[in-house]
């Protein structure tokens, strides 16, 4: 697949990318993409294994390089990241992972760390995840009615090798119904990231907070546009 564009938030952009449905048989699915942008460019494979040893579970293994270039920072990160997810009953499943980022960041403006000491340099951000998903959506590919609900709490220990120590709490729901022949969508996302241990707010690392605006987070607002300009 190849394909490019222009946008008010990426400027012009283009995309390369390869996908294999049933990479090596039994429904494997691996892909590799190329993407570069106004905002920056990225690398990342995905492999997904959907009966890990045999089981219901799904195994996801997805590394990365990104090359961000954002109005407050510009970062250079590698990622490295491992899903589990199966489904408990009809509506519920579990999502259990690990996360390994290695940021750095440079090129950071005075506005945008909100402290004297610039949040530059090298940071290690390592920990598990966990999350749980309910699901009542009619067809996951074409929904018409139904709800979402995805639950996730992230963590960054220093025990593990991270430079700070965090917990990521998200809660993004989604609901669907049908109108006459009109299928009304709608979706809240709300998240808060909680310093442990000696981590100061501060401390967390740009790349790791909250930015909202744009067309993919609240569309007519500029790409990170919403919120405190600080």
């Amino acid at each position: 697949r190849i394909g490019g564009g222009w946008g008010t938030d990426t400027s012009l952009r283009a995309e390369l990318s390869w996908h294999h449905r049933n990479f090596f048989g039994g429904a494997r699915h691996a892909d590799v993409s190329l993407r570069y942008s106004g905002l920056g460019a990225s690398l990342r494979p995905t492999f997904t294994e959907p009966y890990f040893l045999g089981t219901q579970a799904q195994l996801r293994i997805s590394p990365a390089y990104l090359l961000e270039k954002q109005k407050g920072y510009d970062a250079r990160r590698i990622l490295f990241d491992v899903r589990l997810k199966r489904r408990l009953t009809e509506h519920w499943k579990i999502r259990l992972g690990y996360r390994f980022d290695r940021d750095d960041v440079y090129s950071v403006e005075q506005e945008a760390s909100g402290a004297d000491d610039l949040p530059e340099g090298v940071s290690i951000t390592t920990g598990p995840l966990i999350g749980l998903i309910r699901s009542t959506v009619d067809n996951p590919l074409n929904a018409h009615s139904g709800t979402t609900l995805d639950l996730r709490a992230e963590t960054s220990v220093s025990a593990l090798g991270s430079d700070q120590d965090f917990i990521r709490y998200t809660v993004n729901a989604r609901g669907f119904f049908e109108f006459f022949s009109t299928v009304i969508a709608s979706r809240v996302l709300v998240g808060t990231i909680q310093p442990i241990a000696n981590t100061q707010s501060d401390d967390v690392p740009l790349v790791e907070r909250f930015y909202s605006g744009g067309s993919s987070s609240m569309r007519g607002v500029g790409y990170r546009e919403l919120g405190p300009k600080d």
